[in-house]
């Protein structure tokens, strides 16, 4: 099945957005260097990474959700039948990631400092203009010695590391909260369920492979809405008005 993700608050939207982020970061730079169009994906991956950090303090929003997913577990170790091997081994986690993400100091240095890396990006935004002609530099870059470029990369992307595996226990333990269930959707297409102020952070919905439905995700406080939609074939959304199964999870940690 395939999966989609809502989030209930704009702190987590923002927690997914750097986790897509860095996901296309890690995949083009295990490709780096093995084409000039892969290597500009992967700088546009950085780039866009490079933003989210300037703009806002990601830094320490991570290290409060890490505090309070802390405090989450301390209360699970005074539940019966808990298994505290488990509990304690995600505590330990928890707090080498919550550690190392508040050792870090100003994540990205590497790449935020790089004055190489700043000229790449004025460029960057311009189309054509990490051409050979528009930008001979880079493309003499490009061409040098790969063993020393990739040095160079990696050191841009470790320096991010910490930030990146935060994102990732945080949303781990989110998802892990709650197993999903099995439901059909009404008549009309429309799953709506009542939260009563419950305070979930995702939603986590499941539709058929190969269907070509996808859902379209919204929630308030009260009440939270799945409709389901298809493209036809001129490529116009419409919406699914059968009975669909699906899975879904609502998800707080």
């Amino acid at each position: 099945m395939i999966l989609y993700e809502y989030p209930f608050s704009e702190k987590i939207r923002s927690f997914l957005r750097l986790e897509y982020l860095f996901q296309r970061l890690y995949f083009f730079h295990q490709k780096f260097a093995s084409s000039p169009e892969g290597d500009e994906a992967f700088l546009d991956a950085l780039f866009d990474i490079v933003e989210v950090c300037d703009r806002g303090d990601a830094r320490n929003t991570l290290l409060q959700e890490l505090d309070k997913q802390k405090h989450t577990l301390q209360e699970y170790r005074t539940y019966p039948d808990i298994d505290l091997t488990v509990v304690d081994g995600a505590l330990v986690d928890l707090n080498r990631v919550s550690r190392e993400l508040h050792d870090a100091g100003k994540i990205g240095r590497a790449a935020r400092e790089s004055e190489w890396l700043a000229k790449i990006k004025t460029r960057f935004v311009v189309p054509g203009g990490l051409s050979g002609t528009e930008f001979p530099a880079y493309y003499g870059w490009l061409n040098s010695d790969p063993v020393q470029r990739q040095r160079v990369v990696d050191e841009w992307v470790e320096s991010f590391k910490p930030l990146s595996d935060a994102v990732n226990h945080l949303l781990y333990f989110i998802r892990g909260s709650r197993e999903p269930e099995y439901i059909t959707t009404p008549p009309n297409g429309v799953y709506e369920r009542s939260v009563r102020g419950q305070p979930f952070q995702l939603i986590r919905v499941w539709v058929p492979e190969s269907s070509g439905i996808y859902p379209e995700i919204s929630a308030n406080k009260y009440v939270s809405f799945v409709r389901l939609y298809h493209l036809n074939q001129r490529l116009e959304a419409q919406q699914v008005t059968k009975p669909m199964s699906l899975k879904i999870a609502f998800c707080n940690f």
